[in-house]
């Protein structure tokens, strides 16, 4: 919510941003989406870039020590929640910085991967504060708190900096679920 009352809401229904997660895809056989864009590949289409991502993905899963269908799903579903956490970062600074900011996504990946290697709560947060411009979004991420969890059994302590240092975590296996990452904006 911001200035007018205006909010945004959105529902996650399924993950896979990029890719398909389904065991037909990642064992090679097509989706209907994949059917359907074979036309196009010929032509040079989305599909033939669409393939070389899921393959990208694939090795970057078996890199990662995934060998079985299971693991490289939860792969794909984890590099997700990174990138998802990494849109919510880009659109909460870009959404309370002035019209003039050039801050891009491509920026904020790289502050938060490689720059601060996933150290997001503490010492992105405080590059970010350094700058003025970004005051507003700071301290709208520092007043997300604590609450129950989507169960309603657990409590749920992370703030918005700490939920998004866990989407981004380096390490695949120790980013939250997508229903985890609901509980704080619910």
């Amino acid at each position: 919510e911001r200035g007018g009352g205006q909010t945004l809401k959105a529902k996650l229904r399924e993950l896979s941003l990029c890719v398909s997660v389904t065991e037909a895809s990642l064992r090679g056989g097509g989706t209907l989406a994949e059917l359907w864009e074979a036309g196009a590949e010929g032509r040079g289409g989305p599909a033939g870039a669409r393939r070389e991502h899921e393959e990208d993905l694939w090795r970057r899963a078996e890199r990662g020590g995934c060998s079985t269908f299971v693991q490289k799903r939860n792969f794909g579903i984890a590099e997700d929640v990174q990138q998802m956490g990494l849109s919510i970062l880009f659109l909460v600074l870009r959404s309370f910085a002035g019209q003039e900011s050039e801050l891009d996504f491509d920026t904020v990946r790289r502050y938060a991967c490689v720059t601060f290697k996933g150290e997001v709560s503490t010492e992105l947060r405080d590059f970010v504060l350094a700058d003025t411009e970004y005051a507003d979004a700071v301290a709208y991420l520092d007043g997300l708190g604590s609450g129950p969890s989507a169960d309603g059994d657990t409590a749920v302590d992370l703030d918005g900096w700490g939920l998004l240092e866990a989407m981004v975590d380096p390490d695949w296996r120790r980013r939250p679920t997508a229903e985890a990452c609901l509980t704080l904006f619910r």
